[in-house]
C-alpha cells in the first residue's frame, strides 16, 4: 500500500517534502488545502504545545485515506491519526484531543 506523505519538520522550517504528486496520483484541491494546513499552521501549534515533536505529516494512501503523523523524538515514536472527509477545523481538534 502506497502513501504520499507531506511533512514539515523543525529542521527544514516547515517545507514540504512531497510535491502533490507522487506515483502518478495528483492530490486534489481539498488535500492540497489540508497539507499548507498541516505544513504552516497546525505544526507550529502542536510544537509550542509539544517540543518533543519533530514532525508532523499529512499523509493520503492509495485508498484516499487521509492521516495526520506525528513523530515525537523521545521515545522516538509516531502517532496517526485519521482526518479522512475532516474540515481544517475538525482536523484540527482530532489532533488536539489525540497528542
Amino acid at each position: 500500500m502506497a502513501s504520499y506523505l507531506f511533512s514539515s519538520n523543525k529542521k527544514s522550517l516547515a517545507k514540504a517534502r512531497g510535491t502533490g504528486v507522487e506515483g502518478g496520483v495528483k492530490m486534489t484541491e481539498v488535500q492540497h488545502e489540508k497539507e499548507l494546513f498541516v505544513e504552516c499552521k497546525l505544526y507550529p501549534l502542536l510544537d509550542s504545545i509539544d517540543h518533543n515533536i519533530l514532525y508532523v505529516d499529512y499523509v493520503v494512501e492509495d485508498s484516499g485515506e487521509e492521516y495526520v503523523k506525528i513523530t515525537y523524538a523521545k521515545p522516538l515514536s509516531e502517532r496517526r491519526i485519521r482526518v479522512t472527509g475532516d474540515s481544517l477545523q475538525a482536523l484540527t481538534i482530532d489532533v488536539l484531543k489525540r497528542i
